[in-house]
Formats: structure tokens, C-alpha cells, sequence
């Protein structure tokens, strides 16, 4: 069904709005139909802002792809397998960021969980394979019609109504991991999974479906939960529709354990802003605090292929929450270094036996002190290697737990040398004494 929805310039900027219609006048002059589709069109109705956006053509979308990338100074990348072509933005300032040219196209799923064989089609044809009604929406770029919505589902009255919504049938064994992404839909935008939607779910969750999928796409799937805003209500959706053990069953969710998620975001944008530059990585320190144990990280790991070093960090992460003791600042900075900033903030939401002020002592201060004594001075004292390690600690503690001045901190640092050291530094050396 075509609509006549309001002009696209109203919901956007001058400059998207222009390369818009550029796309529209280049697809004109190659003969080719050009559509806006899925996810930009469902946001752009939500006022929800997009940086990247699908082009479907009816005709060659790489070669579309290519004469854009020409004209614009995009980079183009080609992916001849599935018909599609992306293009990046020259100006990270840009409104835009990213556009996936895509050939209108059909797919056939040869079995459950399969990647798909795809072949050239009309636009309804690709838009009958998506996953929901609200991703199979489109809006022309073509002059003649430039913004007309085509719903040949009804997806903008599922918008209304606020609904998730699959196609057909055997679209959950055709893709299982959309049954992650229906969650997320439905938790991200506050809509409600329809009736059938939700029975066709819980069918495929009891037939085992995501088993047919490769734990690569799984851990994708999940990575982007864990991304989402609020991924503690989309966690707790998963095991209440029987889908999160079918996807990590070492995953602890609980009202507790979301708690602790909850506490940990808020505490990490706040750190953010008030200038942890050095929080970046926040997906996995929430995956580990929903791993109870050591048994549980192993299991995840091995489930999902993480790193030995991703494993490490949250065994650590397990075992300072558990065992550190956490009183003087010196403790706090030697219990925490080997761990990403991140994890340490993880660690803090667990240790409710530390007050929150200690935790923004130990970020915006503790962390960043430096013994005054450096290895370099010790070596002209003749110190080696562990020695020189140890003395170091030995100072940062003074200056950590007793704030002492740099010669106390020289002085205890070199109280551990063995006796047979001589007591002078080496030649070329200062310590500020009278060798003469």
C-alpha cells in the first residue's frame, strides 16, 4: 500500500535531505527504482535519530553504490555475495555515517538458521522477507514520488499500536536470532510482542532452533543486548520467555543481579562525565557481573570463544570482589591494577563494603598517583630488576597511605637492599649527598 506521508525535510536535515535526493536523481538517470527501508524509516517515524540508513534499488545497488561513491567522495566496500555495497562517510562530523546499498532481493533459507541464498527481486519481494512489520517499510527517493511510504504489510499501523510483529510462520526458523532482536525491539521502544509472535517464540525456543545458528551469530546477537540502553529489562524479558537459557544459560538474571547492572551503568555515565576518559569498554564488565562464579566465566567463555585475556579479567574481576581487603588507598590501587578501568568500576557495584566516596577517590585520584622515587634513580643505586619493583611499591604505598614526601619514600624504598650493595649509587649518579 502507498501512502503520502509528510515531506522528509520536515523530519530531517537540509544536508540528508539533499543527499537523499541526489540518490533519488542518480537512480532516475540509470532507470532504477530507489527506496529508503527498514530500520531509518521505523526510526525516523519513532523521532528516533539515525546515522545509517538502507538503500534498496530495483536494479544494480552496487553499481548505484559505486557512482554515489564517485560523486560524493564516500568509500565504497562491494559485498558481491549478498547483491550489497557499503558506503562511509568522508566527514565523521557527518549527519549521515553509513549507507548499505542493497539490491532488491528474495532470499531462500536452504535450512533452519542457514544464511540465506538471495536473487534479485522487486522491492515488495525484499520487503516480505524481513524480519518484523515495522522494518518492512519504505520510502521512495525517486523524483517522481520523492517520501511516498509503500506498506505492503501494515507495518505503520504496528507502529501505532506499538506491536512487534513477524511475517509469517516460519520466520523464527528460517532466522532464529530474531527472537533476540523481537526482544530488544520490544524493550527498546516499550512496544509489546503480538500473541502470535510470541507463540511462534516460545514454539521455536522448545524445538531448539537456535541450535541450528552459529555461535558466532549468537554472541552478535547478545553483544548487542548488552549494548542496548537498558539491557537489564531486555535480559529479564529473555528468561521469562525461556529464551535466555537457550542463548547463556551461565547468565545469572535476577532483580538482584539487574540491580547491579543498573547501578553499574549509572555509574559509569556518571564517571564519564565527570572526566574517566579511560571508560570505554562497558559490554563486558556487564556480562561478567551476571557470571556468578569462576565455572560459569570458564563455560561463557568457552560457549562464545572470548579471549583467554577477556577470561582473565573477569576471573580477576571474581576474585578482588570476593577476597580483597579494601581499606588504605594502597590497597585499592595494588587489589585493581591489573584490571581494565572497567572492570575495576565493575568490581565497585559489588563491594557494597566500601563506601561510594572511597570509589571516586580511588578513580579520580588514587589511581593516578606516581611514586616520586623512580626505577631509574634506583638503578643508579645499584638495584635490580624485582628490587627495584618491590622499592618502587614500597614508595607508592608511603605516599598512598601516608602521603610522605620524596626522601622518606628514597629512604624506606632502599631499607630493603641486601647489606652486601654498596651504599653509594653508581658512577654518573645523584642522590643529593656529598661523595666528594
Amino acid at each position: 500500500m502507498w501512502m503520502q506521508t509528510e515531506p522528509l525535510d520536515q523530519h530531517l536535515s537540509n544536508d540528508v535531505v539533499s543527499l537523499f535526493r541526489l540518490i533519488g536523481q542518480m537512480a532516475n538517470d540509470q532507470g532504477y527504482r530507489v527506496y529508503l527501508v527498514g530500520g531509518f524509516v521505523r526510526d525516523l517515524f519513532l523521532q528516533r535519530p539515525s546515522q545509517e540508513a538502507d538503500i534498496v534499488v530495483e536494479g544494480d545497488g552496487p553499481s548505484l553504490a559505486a557512482l554515489f561513491g564517485r560523486m560524493t567522495g564516500w568509500k565504497i566496500t562491494v559485498h558481491k555475495r549478498f547483491l550489497t555495497a557499503t558506503a562511509v562517510a568522508p566527514d565523521e562530523g557527518s549527519s549521515l555515517r553509513r549507507l548499505d546499498f542493497v539490491t532488491a532481493r528474495q532470499e531462500v533459507y536452504p535450512r533452519a538458521g542457514s544464511l540465506p541464498v538471495v536473487r534479485p527481486a522487486r522491492l515488495t519481494d525484499d520487503l516480505l522477507r524481513r524480519d518484523f512489520s515495522i522494518n518492512a517499510l519504505a520510502l521512495s527517493l525517486n523524483q517522481d514520488d520523492f517520501g511516498c511510504l509503500l506498506d505492503p504489510v501494515g507495518g505503520w499501523q504496528d507502529l501505532r499500536r506499538r506491536l512487534i510483529r513477524v511475517l509469517h510462520d516460519k520466520s523464527f526458523r528460517d532466522d532464529p536470532t530474531r527472537m533476540l532482536r523481537a526482544v530488544r525491539y520490544e524493550q527498546r521502544f516499550g512496544f509489546r510482542m503480538d500473541r502470535k509472535t510470541v507463540r511462534l517464540m516460545k514454539e521455536a525456543i522448545r524445538q531448539h532452533f537456535l541450535a541450528t545458528v552459529s555461535r558466532d551469530r549468537i554472541k552478535a546477537e547478545l553483544l548487542k543486548v548488552f549494548q542496548e540502553d537498558r539491557p537489564g529489562k531486555i535480559l529479564l524479558r529473555m528468561k521469562d520467555l525461556g529464551l535466555l537459557k537457550e542463548v547463556a544459560p551461565e547468565l545469572r538474571v535476577t532483580a538482584r543481579t539487574i540491580a547491579t547492572v543498573n547501578l553499574f551503568l549509572k555509574r559509569f555515565q556518571d564517571y564519564q562525565k565527570k572526566g574517566a576518559g579511560d571508560l570505554k569498554d562497558r559490554t563486558s564488565p556487564l556480562m561478567a557481573l551476571l557470571l556468578p562464579d569462576e565455572g560459569a566465566a570458564v563455560s561463557f567463555a568457552q560457549r562464545f570463544q572470548f579471549s583467554e585475556r577477556w577470561l582473565r579479567n573477569v576471573r580477576g574481576l571474581i576474585q578482588v570482589a570476593r577476597e580483597a581487603v579494601l581499606n588504605q588507598p594502597s590497597d585499592f590501587v595494588f587489589a585493581l591494577r591489573s584490571l581494565p578501568p572497567e572492570m575495576a568500576l565493575a568490581v565497585s557495584v559489588l563491594r557494597r563494603d566500601v563506601s561510594p566516596r572511597q570509589w571516586r577517590r580511588y578513580f579520580f585520584d588514587w589511581r593516578l598517583v606516581r611514586p616520586d622515587v623512580t626505577g631509574e634513580e634506583l638503578t643508579r643505586w645499584g638495584l635490580k630488576g624485582k628490587e627495584i619493583q618491590e622499592a618502587l611499591t614500597v614508595a607508592l604505598r608511603l605516599k598512598l597511605d601516608f602521603k610522605a614526601d620524596p626522601s622518606l619514600q628514597r629512604a624506606f624504598a632502599l631499607l630493603g637492599r641486601q647489606p652486601n650493595r654498596g651504599a653509594t649509587p653508581s658512577e654518573g649518579g645523584n642522590d643529593g649527598r656529598d661523595n666528594s
